[in-house]
Protein backbone atom coordinates (compact mmCIF):
# COMPACT_ATOMS: atom_id res chain seq x y z
CA UNK A 1 0.00 0.00 0.00
CA UNK A 2 1.07 3.10 -0.77
CA UNK A 3 1.52 5.57 2.20
CA UNK A 4 3.00 9.09 0.87
CA UNK A 5 1.85 10.90 -2.60
CA UNK A 6 4.26 13.70 -3.24
CA UNK A 7 2.92 15.80 -6.03
CA UNK A 8 4.69 17.74 -8.31
CA UNK A 9 3.69 20.23 -10.63
CA UNK A 10 6.02 20.30 -13.50
CA UNK A 11 6.26 23.12 -16.53
CA UNK A 12 10.16 22.98 -17.90
CA UNK A 13 12.83 23.27 -15.31
CA UNK A 14 14.43 20.32 -15.83
CA UNK A 15 17.86 20.93 -14.46
CA UNK A 16 16.09 20.91 -10.82
CA UNK A 17 13.91 18.15 -11.54
CA UNK A 18 16.28 15.28 -10.97
CA UNK A 19 17.94 16.69 -8.26
CA UNK A 20 14.07 17.27 -6.58
CA UNK A 21 13.63 13.36 -7.35
CA UNK A 22 16.92 12.19 -6.03
CA UNK A 23 15.81 14.31 -2.63
CA UNK A 24 12.82 12.10 -2.51
CA UNK A 25 14.50 8.77 -3.78
CA UNK A 26 16.63 9.75 -0.56
CA UNK A 27 13.65 9.30 1.67
CA UNK A 28 14.55 5.70 1.67
CA UNK A 29 10.56 4.97 1.95
CA UNK A 30 9.52 2.20 -0.19
CA UNK A 31 5.64 2.77 0.48
CA UNK A 32 5.70 6.06 -1.78
CA UNK A 33 4.70 7.35 -5.20
CA UNK A 34 5.53 10.23 -6.95
CA UNK A 35 3.53 12.16 -8.98
CA UNK A 36 4.99 14.70 -11.53
CA UNK A 37 2.12 16.38 -13.21
CA UNK A 38 3.48 17.76 -16.21
CA UNK A 39 1.51 21.05 -17.87
CA UNK A 40 3.56 20.88 -21.31
CA UNK A 41 3.15 18.02 -22.36
CA UNK A 42 6.25 15.66 -21.55
CA UNK A 43 9.00 17.34 -23.89
CA UNK A 44 11.34 18.15 -21.48
CA UNK A 45 11.13 15.82 -18.60
CA UNK A 46 14.54 13.90 -18.31
CA UNK A 47 14.67 10.33 -19.23
CA UNK A 48 16.56 9.22 -15.92
CA UNK A 49 13.27 10.92 -13.89
CA UNK A 50 10.65 8.93 -16.04
CA UNK A 51 12.68 5.32 -15.66
CA UNK A 52 11.86 6.22 -12.09
CA UNK A 53 10.18 3.04 -10.93
CA UNK A 54 8.49 4.98 -8.02
CA UNK A 55 7.29 8.04 -10.55
CA UNK A 56 4.17 8.64 -12.37
CA UNK A 57 3.82 10.93 -15.01
CA UNK A 58 1.10 12.61 -15.94
CA UNK A 59 0.34 14.86 -18.46
CA UNK A 60 -2.32 17.63 -18.18
CA UNK A 61 -3.92 17.80 -22.08
CA UNK A 62 -6.72 20.54 -23.70
CA UNK A 63 -7.39 22.19 -26.41
CA UNK A 64 -5.87 25.82 -26.31
CA UNK A 65 -7.98 28.58 -27.87
CA UNK A 66 -5.26 30.50 -30.04
CA UNK A 67 -6.61 33.89 -29.52
CA UNK A 68 -6.59 33.55 -25.74
CA UNK A 69 -3.55 33.71 -23.53
CA UNK A 70 -3.20 31.10 -20.51
CA UNK A 71 -3.99 33.73 -18.37
CA UNK A 72 -7.20 36.23 -19.57
CA UNK A 73 -6.71 40.08 -18.51
CA UNK A 74 -8.84 41.96 -16.55
CA UNK A 75 -10.90 44.14 -18.58
CA UNK A 76 -9.54 47.81 -18.33
CA UNK A 77 -6.49 46.50 -16.41
CA UNK A 78 -3.96 49.51 -17.19
CA UNK A 79 -0.76 46.65 -16.35
CA UNK A 80 -1.83 43.97 -18.81
CA UNK A 81 1.92 42.57 -18.10
CA UNK A 82 1.06 42.03 -14.16
CA UNK A 83 -1.71 39.94 -15.25
CA UNK A 84 0.06 38.16 -17.70
CA UNK A 85 3.45 37.09 -16.06
CA UNK A 86 5.72 38.13 -18.51
CA UNK A 87 3.65 38.55 -21.32
CA UNK A 88 4.95 35.48 -22.65
CA UNK A 89 2.61 33.48 -24.31
CA UNK A 90 5.13 30.26 -23.80
CA UNK A 91 3.13 29.78 -20.44
CA UNK A 92 1.51 26.90 -18.35
CA UNK A 93 -1.64 26.45 -20.01
CA UNK A 94 -3.47 24.81 -16.77
CA UNK A 95 -1.35 26.92 -14.09
CA UNK A 96 0.11 25.35 -10.99
CA UNK A 97 -3.34 24.79 -8.92
CA UNK A 98 -4.75 22.29 -11.90
CA UNK A 99 -1.95 20.30 -11.67
CA UNK A 100 -1.70 19.84 -7.82
CA UNK A 101 -5.65 18.86 -8.26
CA UNK A 102 -4.89 16.83 -11.40
CA UNK A 103 -2.09 15.08 -9.08
CA UNK A 104 -4.78 14.74 -5.93
CA UNK A 105 -7.26 12.55 -8.33
CA UNK A 106 -4.68 10.37 -9.69
CA UNK A 107 -2.65 9.97 -5.70
CA UNK A 108 -3.04 6.51 -4.22
CA UNK A 109 -1.15 7.36 -0.87
CA UNK A 110 -2.73 7.89 2.80
CA UNK A 111 -0.91 11.38 2.76
CA UNK A 112 -0.66 13.78 0.37
CA UNK A 113 2.85 15.95 -0.17
CA UNK A 114 3.34 18.63 -2.33
CA UNK A 115 6.44 19.69 -3.49
CA UNK A 116 7.67 22.14 -6.42
CA UNK A 117 9.82 20.81 -8.70
CA UNK A 118 12.86 23.16 -7.69
CA UNK A 119 12.54 22.45 -4.35
CA UNK A 120 14.09 19.54 -2.18
CA UNK A 121 13.28 17.26 1.31
CA UNK A 122 15.50 17.08 3.72
CA UNK A 123 16.98 13.76 4.56
CA UNK A 124 14.08 11.66 6.80
CA UNK A 125 11.58 14.33 6.20
CA UNK A 126 9.05 12.25 4.98
CA UNK A 127 9.88 9.33 7.60
CA UNK A 128 9.07 12.61 10.80
CA UNK A 129 6.03 13.84 8.97
CA UNK A 130 4.41 9.96 8.66
CA UNK A 131 5.59 9.21 12.03
CA UNK A 132 3.94 12.97 13.38
CA UNK A 133 0.64 12.23 11.38
CA UNK A 134 0.23 8.24 12.26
Amino acid sequence: MTKVSVIIPYFNGPSYLEECIQSIENQNRSDLEVLLVDDRGGDAVPVSVLEKEFVRHIVLERERDPERTPFDVVEGSSNEKSLNGTGSNEKSPFGVAAARNAGVRHARGEYLYFLDADDYLWEDSLNRLVGLAD
